[in-house]
């Protein structure tokens, strides 16, 4: 029999950077919890967490330190295009009374300022923000004004200053700024750490808009449920785990199997620390709607540009070919990048299937619906069924109808429709039925 012993300082050294929104001591203790597990359940490596700035976090990727990021989506993208990182691998669920694995922006103003109702009552005015790069502290709360006509380079004057979150709340109340961005969450931490009191601000809401879910988003609030936070934007998937592509496909398996399977310690409710990858499609869309990193590539030209500048050469028949000329050219372009987008996209849901085909466990996903949106060859091999007969259809009524003893298994006892409501982790042992008619035991996570 030969017996291996591995210590921390002869474990291999694996970094996770993590954006600090608010001061290092403030950060969910979640994290060192999560570390803890992760080292237990990788005794050959030695987990490190690193809370970094913006420039931190870039600074690492650039010098190859972190092996592991955890960022806010928008950001994500940005450091996606400039560093080879995987796509996501999990989504962060936020803690807190109500874990959650969306978020959206909060719009704050002091109590005292009547003048300031609704988003559109910015214009011309002071707003604090963390930085251009923070999704839930500027971008969400700058796609609303958009969406509403308001422009944040234009029509109000944004400072930047820097991170905390809670930076942004004391320009707020020193009145140095007239409102304040800041991401859901922040402004009950504040509250219930005694730094700042209920009454002192207001948040804006955003007209006409009902905060809601992405589509296929797993979460605790449906739409059914008020989100219980203060928000004044629509909500986003929270933030992706992700990984530089140097790292071993193994581990970065091995890494998603177990932090989908951790839960915090019982004296906090088990709660989750993440769930399954969303689609950022949304987020995509705030960045290519702002024109923000790394989509602000613009033409360097336009019809207009050229007709204001030249319009006695437009009127010609050559003003008219160059005209026709440059936007063929510029369509082209456009049409390459979106081919090559595309083709990443493509890339990135491959790797996903592929890395749910390597498990040997069965793994299926519900949509929002509770229908059928994703399941491995194990569980089709289990169940004796073909993609194609489950994908998209009621998978409870399919396989989960009854119990051993014959008896019917409603779907307000069934672990997995309950987690899809309330977000709580599960272990049972549950009875499940092939395609054939024939039940057999199962050991069941539901996350």
């Amino acid at each position: 029999m030969a017996i291996s012993m591995a210590s921390a300082t002869l474990a291999r050294p694996v970094q996770m950077d993590v954006l600090a929104y608010r001061h290092h001591s403030e950060m969910p203790n979640q994290f060192d919890s999560l570390i803890r597990q992760l080292n237990q359940a990788f005794p050959e490596h030695h987990f490190q967490l690193r809370f970094c700035t913006y420039p931190e976090l870039e600074n690492d990727l650039r010098q190859d330190k972190a092996d592991f990021i955890l960022t806010n989506p928008g950001h994500y993208f940005v450091v996606s295009e400039r560093f080879a990182l995987s796509a996501p691998l999990a989504t962060w669920v936020h803690p807190g009374p109500e874990p959650l694995s969306v978020f959206g922006g909060v719009i704050v103003v002091r109590a005292d300022r009547h003048d300031l109702q609704t988003i559109r009552d910015l214009k011309e005015h002071r707003v604090a923000a963390v930085t251009r790069s923070s999704f839930g502290g500027f971008m969400a709360q700058a796609f609303e004004a958009e969406q509403m006509g308001l422009s944040y380079d234009h029509d109000f004057t944004v400072e930047f200053v820097g991170t905390p979150h809670d930076a942004v709340i004391r320009e707020v109340m020193a009145g140095r700024a007239d409102a304040g961005f800041v991401r859901t969450g922040v402004v009950e931490s504040m509250i219930r750490d005694g730094q700042l009191q209920a009454t002192d601000l207001r948040i804006l809401p955003a007209p006409t808009i009902e905060p809601q879910p992405p589509s296929g988003t797993p979460l605790r609030n449906t739409r059914s449920q008020r989100f219980p936070l203060h928000v004044s934007t629509r909500l986003y998937p929270e933030w992706p785990l992700v990984a530089r592509n140097r790292i071993e496909e193994d581990l970065a398996r091995r890494m998603t199997a177990v932090v989908l399977g951790l839960a915090t310690p019982a004296s906090s409710g088990q709660m989750p620390y993440f769930t399954v990858p969303s689609r950022y499609d949304e987020t995509e869309n705030v960045l290519r709607t702002l024109r923000l990193p790394p989509f602000d590539h613009m033409p360097a030209f336009t019809v207009v540009d050229i007709w204001s500048r030249y319009p006695w050469q437009i009127a010609v028949t050559s003003g008219l070919m160059l005209t026709v000329m440059l936007l063929s050219i510029w369509l082209i372009h456009t049409n390459q990048t979106l081919t090559l987008k595309r083709a990443r996209i493509q890339k990135e849901i491959e790797q996903r299937q592929n890395l749910l085909e390597t498990m040997n466990e069965g793994v299926y996903e519900l949509d929002s619906t509770g229908r059928c949106a994703v399941i491995n060859t194990a569980a089709l091999q289990m169940l004796g069924y073909e993609r194609n007969e489950l994908i998209g259809q009621d998978i409870h009524e399919l396989i989960h109808h009854h119990h051993e003893n014959g008896t019917e298994y409603s779907p307000q006892a069934c672990p997995v429709l309950k987690t899809r409501f309330d977000g709580l982790s599960r272990n049972v042992e549950d009875w499940f039925f092939r395609r054939t008619g024939q039940g057999f035991p199962v050991a069941l996570r539901v996350s």
